[in-house]
């Protein structure tokens, strides 16, 4: 009976710490989903298709948190994709799309991608957007861009 008692509380102890170590995802993990989303919300955000605007809607209530949404409100006033700070994008920008942990910051990240201007004459300049997010079981949210 002693046997079966420490058994149990070894396979629960166990059981717990896999719970614990799983229960969310690494810094890393998070650079790998944050540099996919940007790079597809980029891919989306070049085309100007009402079947891309469908894709971009699914793809921010499916990355945001509440308070995220309540900041991307304010963007119909600015003017401009909070997420990812410009008045378009061309599909050029995801191939230079980088993310790097904030080191300051707990779950702070900075997001890099060249944003084109083709007036008149093409060139390049770096677009940096600090995030905020919130790691889960299953992947990440946005929480806040930092502006």
């Amino acid at each position: 009976m002693r046997l079966y008692n420490y058994s149990l509380i070894i396979l629960f102890c166990v059981g717990l710490n896999n719970c614990q170590a799983q229960k969310t995802v690494t810094d890393d993990h998070a650079i790998i989903e944050l540099t996919n989303f940007y790079k597809f919300y980029i891919q989306e955000c070049s085309d100007i298709e009402p079947e891309n605007h469908r894709r971009i809607d699914s793809l921010r209530r499916q990355y945001s948190t509440a308070n995220l949404k309540e900041q991307l409100k304010e963007e119909r006033e600015a003017g401009y994709d909070f997420i990812v700070q410009t008045n378009g994008c061309q599909i050029e920008a995801k191939k230079t799309v980088k993310v790097t942990k904030d080191k300051k910051g707990k779950d702070i990240f900075v997001v890099s991608f060249a944003h084109y201007y083709y007036n008149p004459v093409a060139k390049e300049e770096m677009v940096y957007i600090k995030l905020k997010i919130i790691k889960t079981e299953t992947g990440i949210l946005i929480d806040k861009i930092i502006m």
